[in-house]
């Protein structure tokens, strides 16, 4: 009878040989995962532990972030997505106690473009400050007519801007 020594042995040896799982698997009799499970045991440098490798790439991801890192050059950097770099940049708020500005971002962001646009303006006529964004943000919030207007904004006058034509032409 062939122990489980015997067999990791043979498995080792196999993988020394440069043999496929597959050959390893038909002479040993045991399935891919156990297999597996050896060879990633005995060579971790050369299967790295997947779930540590994904925890590793959040773990950079903070880092740049905390470097003043822009979430495109995150993605780019971790060949990541929008999603997922959406997602690590928003525990980053989080992380750097920035809950303010993740519930402002969560709740408005349907309709962020349109609230930039109108604060932008607000600012450049200097009706808004800093100090008071959250008041601005609030009676928003709280006044249909505002809300209608910002509706209408987004609908007929945003479009014509980000096309870059004049509204009202």
């Amino acid at each position: 009878m062939v122990t489980s020594a015997e067999i990791e042995a043979t498995i080792v040896g196999m993988h020394e040989e440069n043999k496929t799982m597959r050959e390893i698997s038909k002479a040993v009799h045991k399935n891919y995962s156990y297999i597996g499970a050896i060879l990633k045991k005995r060579f971790p440098e050369e299967y790295p532990d997947t779930d540590n490798s994904a925890a590793s790439q959040e773990t950079e991801a903070l880092k740049l972030f905390s470097e003043k890192k822009s979430p495109t050059e995150v993605a780019i950097n971790l060949g990541w997505g929008f999603e997922q770099t959406e997602k690590v940049y928003l525990d980053f708020w989080r992380l750097e106690g920035l809950y303010e500005l993740y519930r402002i971002y969560c709740e408005l962001k349907p309709k962020l473009r349109q609230y930039l646009w109108f604060i932008r303006q607000l600012r450049k006529r200097r009706d808004i400050s800093i100090n008071n964004f959250k008041d601005v943000l609030s009676v928003l919030d709280n006044n249909k007519a505002f809300r209608d207007e910002l509706e209408y904004f987004g609908k007929n006058v945003m479009p014509k801007f980000l096309n870059g034509s004049q509204p009202g032409s």
